[in-house]
Order: structure tokens, then C-alpha cells, then sequence
């Protein structure tokens, strides 16, 4: 198989309201694509974009809409 996608969902409810923010992280295996195409996505790089998903997701912040 040449993809993969790591995808982790957040849900949740404040004042009757539902939420859902999901991350996900998609893969190519580097061996379907001629040598030296693409520049190989590492665990380093993967560390990286994962803690940046996680950030954002930190930040979410659920306030009450307009007229609420």
C-alpha cells in the first residue's frame, strides 16, 4: 500500500453545543515516486506537523454565537 492518514477527532459539549476538531496527517510511501522526486517525510518531520496540529486543536476555544 502507498498512503496512510493518522487522523485523531476531538469532540465535545458546552452549553448545548457540539463540537469536533480533527487532525489528520497524510502519508505517501517515498518508493512509489521516482528517486529523488520528493524529499522523504522523517519521524523528525512528522514530530514536528504533530505538534503543530496539537497547538492549534489547544487553542480552540468555544464561545456562545451571536444573539445567544
Amino acid at each position: 500500500m502507498s498512503h496512510a492518514i493518522e487522523r485523531d477527532e476531538y469532540r465535545g459539549f458546552d452549553k448545548g453545543s457540539c463540537f469536533e476538531l480533527a487532525t489528520a496527517v497524510t502519508y505517501t510511501n517515498v518508493g512509489v515516486y521516482p528517486p529523488g522526486a520528493i524529499k522523504p517525510f522523517t519521524q523528525r518531520d512528522k514530530v514536528a506537523v504533530i505538534h503543530e496540529l496539537n497547538a492549534i486543536v489547544d487553542s480552540f476555544r468555544a464561545v456562545a454565537p451571536p444573539g445567544r
